[in-house]
């Protein structure tokens, strides 16, 4: 982990893992707020396929 939280969510396919870059607008989430920006993110990802 790095001081950046923006980045603090690591996310899976089984083969990849990716820390997407989340909620670049905000200064300060709680870490419920982040977690269900990375499971929207997943999703966008899974009906990209």
């Amino acid at each position: 982990m790095d001081r950046n939280w923006h980045n603090d969510a690591l996310c899976s396919n089984g083969v990849r893992q990716v820390r997407p870059y989340l909620r670049p607008a905000d200064t300060f989430i709680t870490r419920d707020e982040l977690m269900a920006s990375a499971r929207a993110w997943a999703r966008a990802q899974n009906r990209a396929r």
